[in-house]
C-alpha cells in the first residue's frame, strides 16, 4: 500500500520500487518543476540501527541513476538503512517538463541533496555517510562546502565515501596547465553546440550484461553509447571543479580509487584493467587538496565504477569500505 510523507516542497507519494522486494521509491519536488527520486531500502537489524540510526546516502554519476542492488545489501548488512537518489533528470526523475541532464544547472542538484536530507531526518536518520559516484562525488563535495547546515536539515553528515570522483578531466596533472585553458576557451566558444554519442564505450562494454558485462542495467536512462558532449555542461563542470579545489572539507573521508587509468587504451582487454574514464593520479592529487581529513584505498583493477568491477575486485572494495566505517563511525 502506498504512503505519503510530507517534505518540505510538497507532498508525495512513496510506492514499491522496480528493483524488487523491499525497495520504496518516493518522488520529492526539490523545488519549482524539479524532480528528484530517493530511494530506500532499510537494514533488516532495526535493533542496531535504532542504537546508531545512521544511514547512507548514495549519488549517482553523469548519465546514470540508482541500481546497484548488491551495494544496497552490504550496507544493509552492515545494519545501515541504505538511500539513493536519482538526481532530477536522470533515471527515475526524468520528466517531460524537465531540461536534459546536459543543460542542467549545476547548482540545482543542491536543492536535490537538500529534499532528500531533509526526508531522511523526517524518517528519523540523526546521522548520514554519503557516497558519491564519479561526477556525484564531485556534487556532494561542492554541496558539503557550500550549501548544507545541520541545523537547518536536522541531520549530521559524519563521513564521505568518494567512489572514482570526478574532480578532474581525464588527463595526466601534469598536462592541465596547458590543456584545461584550452579546453575552456573551446567550451565557451562552441556553447550552443553538441557532440553526437553513436558508438559503444568500452566502458559499457565491459559492463552492461548484453555487451558481455555482469549488470543488467536500462540502456534508456544509461545508454552505452554515453550521452552528446555538451560544451556548455563541459564548461560548467571544469568552473566546478576549479571551485570546488579552492574549497575544504574537514569531514572524515575515504577516497575509493581504481590502481589504474585506462581511459586512453585501445582495446576492452586494457580498458577493464583499471578506470576507463578518469585520471586516477590526478584524481587523488585534487582530493588530497580538497579534505583535511583523507584515506585512500587503491582497489587493485577496479572499474570506473567500483561497485561494477568484477565479483573479486569489488568485494575488496566493500570490505575496505566496512573496515574504514568500523574506525570512523562506529559501526
Amino acid at each position: 500500500m502506498d504512503k505519503t510523507l510530507k517534505t518540505r516542497s510538497n507532498i508525495s507519494v512513496e510506492q514499491d520500487d522496480f528493483l524488487g522486494p523491499g525497495f520504496k521509491a518516493l518522488t520529492l519536488n526539490a523545488q519549482d518543476k524539479q524532480i528528484c527520486t530517493l530511494v530506500h531500502h532499510p537494514a533488516a537489524d532495526k535493533a542496531h540501527t535504532d542504537q546508531n540510526p545512521t544511514a547512507i546516502l548514495y549519488v549517482h554519476g553523469y548519465t546514470d541513476y540508482f541500481y546497484q542492488t548488491e551495494q544496497t545489501a552490504f550496507f544493509n548488512q552492515l545494519g545501515l538503512d541504505f538511500y539513493a537518489v536519482d538526481l532530477h533528470s536522470y533515471g527515475r526523475s526524468i520528466r517531460p517538463f524537465q531540461h536534459d541532464h546536459n543543460k542542467n544547472s549545476f547548482s540545482n542538484y543542491f536543492a536535490d541533496l537538500d529534499v532528500c536530507l531533509q526526508t531522511m531526518a523526517n524518517r528519523g536518520v540523526r546521522s548520514c555517510v554519503i557516497l558519491g559516484h564519479s561526477t556525484g562525488g564531485l556534487i556532494v563535495s561542492r554541496y558539503l562546502s557550500k550549501v548544507y547546515h545541520k541545523d537547518k536539515l536536522g541531520i549530521n553528515i559524519v563521513g564521505l565515501i568518494l567512489n572514482s570522483p570526478f574532480f578532474s578531466l581525464p588527463m595526466p596533472l601534469n598536462q592541465e596547465r596547458w590543456r584545461l585553458p584550452l579546453y575552456r576557451f573551446i567550451s565557451r566558444a562552441l556553447s550552443g553546440i553538441s557532440l553526437p554519442a553513436n558508438k559503444n564505450t568500452l566502458y559499457a562494454q565491459s559492463i552492461h550484461q548484453s555487451l558481455g558485462g555482469e549488470w543488467p542495467y536500462r540502456l534508456d536512462w544509461k545508454p552505452s553509447q554515453g550521452s552528446p558532449l555538451s560544451f556548455s555542461w563541459l564548461n560548467q563542470i571544469m568552473r566546478e571543479q576549479k571551485t570546488c579545489l579552492q574549497s575544504r572539507c574537514d569531514i572524515p573521508t575515504l577516497l575509493c580509487r581504481s590502481s589504474h587509468s585506462t581511459y586512453y587504451k585501445k582495446t576492452l582487454a586494457e580498458t577493464q584493467q583499471g578506470d576507463a574514464v578518469l585520471d586516477v593520479d590526478n584524481m587523488e592529487a585534487k582530493a588530497k587538496t580538497i579534505f583535511t581529513q583523507l584515506d585512500i584505498v587503491i582497489i587493485n583493477k577496479g572499474f570506473h565504477d567500483l561497485a561494477l568491477s568484477p565479483s573479486e575486485v569489488r568485494h575488496d572494495y566493500y570490505k575496505k569500505i566496512q573496515n574504514w566505517l568500523s574506525t570512523y563511525q562506529n559501526t
